[in-house]
């Protein structure tokens, strides 16, 4: 159990960095004020996880270099 809270925490933790980032990039005027900032938070976890997951299957690169440019453009 002291695992998945250590799991749960850091999650958290990721997340609340990302909201971070992103509402200051609305301030900034990088995205949208109506942007669903929890989403795209989730949605930036979703893509970086994934990617590593694939990545390690594979035992290539290719699908995390693929999330970080469909992440970034």
């Amino acid at each position: 159990m002291k695992l998945c809270g250590r799991a749960r925490q850091g999650l958290h933790t990721f997340l609340d960095k990302m909201k971070r980032i992103i509402r200051d990039g609305i301030q900034v005027g990088e995205y949208r004020e109506d942007l669903d900032v929890d989403a795209l938070a989730s949605f930036a976890f979703f893509l970086l996880e994934g990617g590593i997951l694939l990545s390690k299957l594979d035992g290539d690169n290719k699908h995390m270099l693929m999330n970080i440019k469909i992440f970034s453009s």
